[in-house]
């Protein structure tokens, strides 16, 4: 069995709109959640490459080559090397749902891959390269691993190569369904198919100004931190904080208390 593919689901903030909940909920302008928006894709990208013995895998929607992540965290000023994303395999997303624009990815993955595939969102900028490793290691001892995050959903599903293929066509009835939650979900779907479950770190989605600000404390207690995971994760996005430090200090001041929960 090969080793466990890394694939990252996101889309190009440079080209479809994103943090659509965070403008909706937030009184920032919306030039700083577009550098929030890259920053959170790119700290994302920076953790996984991290992980130079694992096949990486981006679908994103459009389209977007290594060259256009590179202009985007430009454009932003984001410091990124000249061989970021050197080795990655591009897809393009297709379907006309989420559902089924992540089947698709899933089975392209698949045909060009052996051995399990985890999936990662782009949305949680504190996960760092030593999660993502736990999370490969369980899947490539053939657990089912499920990231769930504060706000009630999931960052990454990881799903053992022996059941990639029974695993995606139960995908239909996970998401956007009314009900049980995706968590409870994919357990039942796991225990149907005999795969030990691995619930992971809670780690946060910022999909609203709480979820940011919860963000924005954790990373500045981690700058007095001997040592923690996130020391190795979040570099985009602290540029950004500490560039837009006046215009998100609001989102600070209205900090609800940061719930993170670790474990090994």
């Amino acid at each position: 069995m090969g080793r466990t593919s890394i694939l990252v689901f996101t889309k190009n903030p440079a080209r479809i709109p994103s943090k659509t909940r965070l403008r909706a909920s937030s009184t920032l302008d919306d030039p700083v959640i577009d550098a929030l928006s890259a920053a959170f894709v790119v700290d994302t990208f920076s953790s996984v490459m991290a992980l130079s013995s694992s096949p990486v895998f981006i679908a994103s929607d459009p389209l977007t080559t290594a060259a256009d992540w590179r202009n985007l965290a430009q454009d932003h000023e984001l410091q990124c090397k000249d061989s970021f994303l050197d080795g990655a395999v591009f897809l393009m997303q297709r379907g006309d749902s989420f559902t089924s624009r992540l089947q698709n990815a899933l089975r392209d993955v698949s045909r060009s891959a052996t051995g399990g595939i985890l999936v990662l969102g782009s949305d949680s900028p504190m996960l760092p390269p030593a999660e993502i490793a736990r999370a490969l290691v369980s899947v490539e001892l053939g657990r089912f691993v499920v990231g769930p995050s504060l706000s009630g959903g999931l960052y990454c599903i990881g799903i053992p190569g022996n059941v990639i293929e029974r695993i995606t066509d139960s995908l239909g009835g996970v998401f956007n369904q009314q009900g049980q939650s995706e968590l409870e979900r994919l357990s039942e779907i796991a225990v149907s198919l005999g795969s030990p479950l691995d619930i992971r770190n809670i780690q946060i989605d910022v999909d609203t100004e709480d979820d940011l600000a919860s963000v924005i404390a954790i990373l500045k207690a981690d700058e007095h931190a001997s040592y923690s995971d996130f020391t190795q994760a979040a570099a985009a996005t602290r540029q950004v904080i500490a560039r837009h430090a006046l215009a998100l200090s609001r989102a600070e001041n209205n900090n609800r208390t940061p719930r993170v929960i670790s474990s090994n």
